[in-house]
């Protein structure tokens, strides 16, 4: 028997994404969650713009 996992993605506000990021970068939001080269790009990104030495990407 198969045991399936009821698992809702809640999300949380601890790293927001600056839109003018994404524009800049060119990257679609729709798909950015879905493509690991867009997901570095945006990381290196955030974390220059925050001056910071991670990123937490809020749905990676």
């Amino acid at each position: 028997m198969e045991n399936k996992l009821n698992f809702k993605c809640a999300g949380d506000n601890f790293e927001q994404i600056p839109e003018e990021i994404i524009e800049e970068l060119k990257l679609k939001f729709s798909d950015l969650h879905k493509n690991i080269n867009d997901m570095v790009k945006l990381s290196i990104e955030m974390k220059k713009h925050n001056n910071d030495s991670l990123c937490r990407l809020p749905f990676a």
